[in-house]
């Protein structure tokens, strides 16, 4: 779950296409550690797993099915995106619930 406030922005550094998938790069000074990896992060409203980080860049698989469905097929390369880590018990909630998924 989210609460839909955005505090982090992302720049698109990388992206390697193919037939039907997207990898890419976003370089941000959101941090996660390792133990993270396979968490869900909203980027641009779209929850998308967090598949590798890399010092201040973190990756996401982008599928066909998500492509058809989001913007992202329309990134480019240096564009700003917004940024959530889903929330944690007891964090605090300054916004609103938003489910992913």
């Amino acid at each position: 779950m989210f609460n839909g406030i955005v505090y982090y922005t992302g720049n698109i550094h990388s992206i390697n296409k193919t037939k039907n998938s997207l990898f890419i790069g976003i370089k941000s000074k959101l941090r996660f550690n390792p133990n993270e990896l396979g968490s869900s992060v909203c980027c641009d409203g779209v929850c998308l797993t967090l598949v590798k980080i890399k010092k201040n860049i973190i990756y996401f698989y982008i599928s066909n099915e998500t492509l058809i469905r989001s913007n992202f097929k329309l990134l480019k390369k240096n564009q700003i995106i917004n940024l959530e880590k889903s929330i944690s018990y007891g964090q605090k909630i300054s916004g609103h619930f938003t489910q992913g998924h």
